[in-house]
């Protein structure tokens, strides 16, 4: 009976530390997973930020093709009524 209780603990003893093992191991790749889910964020949002600038850049280039494109337009009619005046 004495043999057989001390292997009971001896199983309990075995099966804590596999549960330990086991439960450390998890905790390992919910860290893993938080890190990497918190690398692909900033990465993302770095990736965005320099999209977002680009756009910009592009819409800020587009309004000055066309207040030139305008003050040639205006720049062409103020000279056609001159011609025609003189």
């Amino acid at each position: 009976m004495q043999v057989l209780v001390q292997k009971v603990g001896d199983v309990a003893r075995i099966q804590h530390t596999q549960q330990i093992d086991h439960d450390k191991r998890q905790q390992e790749f919910v860290q893993a997973i938080a890190q990497e889910t918190q690398h692909n964020t900033k990465e993302v949002n770095q990736m965005l930020k320099s999209e977002h600038a680009e756009i910009h850049q592009r819409q800020e280039k587009q309004k000055k093709k066309k207040k030139i494109a305008k003050k040639k337009k205006e720049n062409m009619k103020t000279r056609r009524i001159t011609t025609i005046r003189v």
